[in-house]
């Protein structure tokens, strides 16, 4: 049971995180859907965490969590400038951080 245990304090530190970060509500109505997800996410916190072998089961709670509580990129960005083309881009005014060229534009 020790172990189970140590999971549900990781899945409550994770909550915590969330709630922090506000991808989930701090407060929630009782017996709502936001209430429900927050359990949910917390079972998949602890299903992940928890002791077991079943890798697959594991990494699909992994999987969902991530899936729920994480946003999809805004853009895609292109890291595979050679050094020439950084070169040219940097002597040219661009004033990106890394220079790096956005994909979601035409080029």
């Amino acid at each position: 049971m020790a172990l189970w245990d140590t999971a549900g304090e990781i899945a409550d530190r994770i909550i915590g995180t969330l709630e922090a970060d506000a991808t989930l509500p701090q407060v929630v109505i009782p017996e709502s859907d936001d209430e429900v997800a927050k359990a949910c996410i917390r079972e998949l916190a602890i299903i992940a965490f928890g002791p077991g072998k079943d890798t697959r089961v594991k990494l699909m709670a992994l999987y969902a969590l991530l899936k729920y509580t994480k946003g999809k990129p805004t853009r895609h960005v292109d890291y595979t400038l050679t050094p020439e083309q950084w070169l040219h881009q940097s002597t040219q005014g661009d004033s990106s951080p890394l220079a790096l060229r956005d994909t979601t534009r035409n080029n």
